[in-house]
């Protein structure tokens, strides 16, 4: 819907969807498309049923299902999963030790939390 748009233009073409947007990001739904709150309920199974088995995995996505991850499995609050922004076409390296969650990127990300999944 507003792929190829500049950032900047959305707000002026769009502003009472970019105001909804600004209110709560992880509840917009994007005319035809899903809100983060619809993604995380569609790829946090997957994800949880990784973390059961432990070991590492290899997860080929796009930032928002990392963020889905940050918020899930290692209880980061959804805005501060801005925080840590993987590079497009970035590596990222998931693995559970025992009770230790551990992301690694190729760019020096890295976040360790412990705690039961």
């Amino acid at each position: 819907y507003w792929d190829g748009r500049e950032k900047t233009d959305i707000p002026r073409e769009y502003p009472r969807l970019w105001e909804q947007r600004e209110k709560d990001l992880y509840s917009f739904r994007y005319p035809g498309g899903e809100s983060f709150a619809d993604l995380e309920a569609r790829a946090v199974p997957l994800l949880r049923s990784l973390a059961v088995k432990g070991g590492r995995w290899l997860i080929v996505s796009h930032a928002g299902v990392f963020r889905v991850m940050l918020r899930n499995l290692f209880g980061i609050p959804f805005p501060e999963t801005f925080r840590y922004d993987p590079e497009y076409g970035g590596v990222l390296l998931f693995e559970k030790e025992g009770e230790t969650f551990m992301a690694r990127g190729l760019d020096g990300l890295r976040i360790a939390w412990r705690g039961p999944a």
